[in-house]
């Protein structure tokens, strides 16, 4: 059951980024939809599969302020360090730009970062990923197993968003450059995902892992697109 989760899984994102691979959609509702259905899938997966319960899915509420700021935190911090990497990037000679974010709205910008992509990001895809996966992968293994497993399967879930949004930028110039931004990019994405695990792990609570996603999406998200407004 683990394993066709994982694929089902992997096969959904990549199809919901085929749909959409901007990371600002020109309407946010299809992808709210989407999120929802696939938080909907998560919970029925929770009673066909190995049952876990609400603690073992994350979904902790007493004691969560503490491990969400501290993603948070985390989250921030690690955004900050790759807004560095773009804007002094050592295989340009030009700061790393995103076609559409190059004329940003900055209203719709913020939205976009401190509510849209939450909810049709970061939710969805930590109930998926740290919570149900990790829960299951955690219940029948080490840790090591499932903050590996889990991982692998985030940065599988995000093949297509990748290469979306590399070709959108400057770095798909040269064939050198995007093969290696790629691999940078996928690398990224799986340190990502061990991080988020190792925060679920860690405080046994979705809370953390959730906070670090959504400071670290928005926090991109506002230094690209905020730092091209003049």
């Amino acid at each position: 059951m683990i394993w066709v989760f994982i694929v089902l899984l992997i096969g959904y994102g990549n199809a919901k980024s085929l749909r959409e691979p901007s990371a600002v959609p020109a309407e946010p509702w299809p992808g709210l939809a989407l999120a929802g259905l696939l938080a909907l899938l998560v919970f029925a997966a929770t009673r066909a599969g190995p049952r876990l319960s609400w603690s073992e899915l994350g979904l902790v509420r007493a004691g969560s302020a503490r491990p969400a700021a501290l993603g948070l935190l985390i989250g921030v911090a690690a955004a900050l360090v790759a807004l560095v990497v773009l804007r002094f990037p050592p295989i340009l000679d030009e700061p790393v730009r995103y076609a559409p974010l190059l004329q940003p709205d900055p209203v719709g910008l913020l939205l976009r970062a401190l509510v849209f992509m939450p909810l049709d990001t970061a939710v969805p895809e930590e109930l998926a990923f740290r919570g149900l996966l990790f829960g299951w992968l955690r219940r029948g293994g080490s840790v090591a197993r499932a903050v590996l497993l889990s991982a692998g399967a985030y940065a599988a879930w995000h093949l297509v968003i990748v290469f979306a949004t590399l070709c959108e930028t400057n770095v798909a110039g040269e064939a050198w450059t995007a093969v290696l931004g790629a691999l940078v990019a996928f690398a990224a994405v799986f340190a990502g995902g061990i991080v988020f695990a190792l925060l679920r792990e860690w405080s046994g609570r979705l809370a953390a892992p959730l906070a670090a996603h959504a400071a670290f999406n928005a926090t991109i998200l506002l230094g690209l697109g905020l730092g091209t407004v003049d």
